[in-house]
């Protein structure tokens, strides 16, 4: 099995990656404890993801529902099938911690950020299955329709909304491709409209060690927090990966 993606270089918009790029992932406690617990990490359905526009083809209102003009009943819902079929694990691009993504990811909850970078994202899932990595475009979905190449199924996944470019975003898509296949021909395979998709997520498993470069705890952790996943990380032998914020470092007076 092999990585089907690119990095999508095409649009200036988009932030150019290197394999030492670092990227974080910010937790809640619950989520985190889980993962490592069982060792995966989380894919989200696109669709619930928490942005309406996540995988459509911008153009503004008129395009958004058939009902308006402008896009095909078929487009409609094409996208919003595709939409569906595609699962995302989001991830930030920083050199360091960043208090805004602590605030809206974390909130007033415990938890962590875990820390990778690209090289270490596209070596593994590049080795496990059907994976496309790249960092987001930011663009004015206004004009999305008229900049978009080929409208296809993947690149779509790789805009958002200029609004959002304070995530700076680097992102791995899975994206299910259901066929249907007929008894009496065997070779002719078609994509089949009809395939029952519930699951809201999707896990794949990782190796912590391969993929992880450190673990670190959210400003103002409680002891108690701390404790727990110290004694986690602990049981799965890496606890040597966990640090302190550098939030907490305390002023020099």
């Amino acid at each position: 099995m092999s990585i089907i993606g690119r990095l999508y270089p095409r649009h200036n918009t988009r932030r150019q990656v290197t394999k030492e790029s670092q990227v974080y992932r910010y937790r809640p406690i619950e989520y985190f404890l889980s993962e490592i617990e069982e060792e995966y990490l989380y894919f989200c359905r696109s669709d619930i993801i928490g942005d309406d526009h996540e995988g459509t083809l911008g153009g503004g209102d008129q395009l958004l529902s058939p009902a308006v003009g402008g896009r095909s009943q078929k487009d409609y819902y094409y996208t919003k099938r595709i939409r569906e079929l595609t699962f995302l694990n989001c991830w930030h691009l920083n050199e360091h911690e960043d208090i805004g993504m602590w605030e809206r990811y974390v909130g007033e909850d415990y938890g962590i950020a875990v820390v990778s970078n690209v090289g270490r994202l596209q070596e593994w899932f590049g080795n496990i299955g059907e994976f496309d990595l790249g960092s987001i475009a930011y663009v004015d979905f206004e004009k999305l329709i008229t900049m978009f190449s080929g409208n296809s199924d993947i690149d779509r996944f790789f805009y958002k909304r200029q609004e959002f470019s304070s995530e700076n975003e680097y992102r791995i898509l899975h994206q299910l491709r259901p066929l249907k296949i007929y008894p009496d021909n065997p070779d002719m395979k078609i994509f089949d409209w009809e395939f029952d998709q519930k699951e809201e997520g999707l896990r794949f498993s990782i190796d912590q060690e391969q993929l992880i470069t450190k673990i670190v705890l959210a400003p103002n952790i409680t002891k108690k927090h701390e404790d727990q996943i110290r004694h986690l990380l602990w049981e799965k032998s890496i606890e040597h990966l966990l640090q302190r914020s550098s939030l907490d470092r305390k002023p020099y007076l």
